[in-house]
């Protein structure tokens, strides 16, 4: 059985002691203000690829951002959804997340993350994950 990017990544946190509300944090997670849509947002960290990987419970659909901007999308499948951890926070509309390369942003239309350096991205909202160039 696969498991899904996240909950592996979850372990890997939670295992090594990782603490996202640090300046210096290398991984940060939070849910939009509804819950629906969950992010993890992952940077200069050895033990894990650079990237931003956002998924929606409603659509059981997931995007992966990767450090290149390519998308990896997972659709209408369990396998696309894992976990957050315990007392992952809410980011409120119009707030956004910074996390070395990446920026996210949540909107009352749902989820946007970018390379800020390049612009590419994604956004994610309770049905579909569209590219933005």
């Amino acid at each position: 059985m696969r498991t899904s990017r996240m909950l592996v990544a979850l372990a890997t946190t939670a295992a090594l002691g990782t603490v996202a509300s640090t300046a210096d944090a290398r991984s940060s997670f939070f849910f939009s203000p509804t819950g629906n849509i969950g992010c993890q947002m992952v940077d200069k960290d050895a033990r894990l690829r650079p990237s931003v990987f956002c998924q929606s419970a409603s659509s059981r659909t997931s995007v992966t951002l990767s450090k290149n901007g390519a998308l990896k999308v997972c659709r209408r499948s369990s396998r696309c959804i894992g976990d957050a951890p315990y007392g992952t926070g809410k980011l409120a509309y119009g707030k956004q997340r910074t996390l070395g390369r990446f920026r996210c942003v949540s909107r009352r239309d749902g989820v946007r993350c970018r390379i800020i350096a390049t612009g590419r991205g994604f956004h994610i909202d309770r049905t579909s994950v569209k590219p933005l160039r």
